[in-house]
């Protein structure tokens, strides 16, 4: 099944805008670099992910057998506070 994510943060809860040593800043950059690691885990397959600045969202297309192995893929591979919506594509 396919899922589109639209995903929105405020400016203070942007990693980019985050002190290098802040945590959540550090776990973010270590999670981007094994997001594939985390899909393969998790289950799911990610054919697009797209940034929207300055508005602070990120949009993804993700396939996977159930909302579930989504959330988990999401939450992990971005570990910041956010909203997101998650849209069965048909």
């Amino acid at each position: 099944m396919l899922f589109h994510v639209a995903a929105t943060h405020t400016a203070d809860n942007c990693p980019a805008y985050m002190d290098p040593n802040d945590p959540t800043r550090v776990k973010n950059k270590e999670a981007r670099k094994r997001y594939k690691e985390i899909a393969k885990r998790t289950g799911v397959n990610v054919r697009f992910i797209g940034f929207g600045a300055p508005e602070h969202a990120i949009f993804a297309a993700i396939e996977a057998d159930s909302p579930l192995a989504v959330d988990l893929f999401w939450a992990e591979a971005f570990p910041y506070k956010q909203s997101f919506r998650l849209t069965a594509v048909t």
